[in-house]
């Protein structure tokens, strides 16, 4: 997991106990944003300097479109 997850968490928590309408979306499975050595592209997040590259961003899509569906009501 990535250093800073837990204050990712602590924030989305935060916001929700001040009744903000947060979403938690977790990226982790696009391992070179959690800080795995940049030969691990198993996340396909194989883009410059961690950066997702093209498969990187579908892998994204996939990951963040079911809360964004649930939470905007698609």
């Amino acid at each position: 997991a990535s250093a800073g997850w837990p204050a990712v968490e602590a924030a989305v928590a935060q916001a929700k106990a001040q009744g903000l309408r947060a979403s938690l979306v977790d990226m982790q499975a696009c391992n070179n944003m959690t800080g795995h050595a940049l030969t691990n592209m198993t996340g396909n997040c194989q883009g410059c300097a961690t950066h997702p590259g093209i498969d990187g961003h579908r892998r994204m899509f996939e990951l963040s479109y079911p809360t964004m569906k649930e939470t905007l009501g698609w």
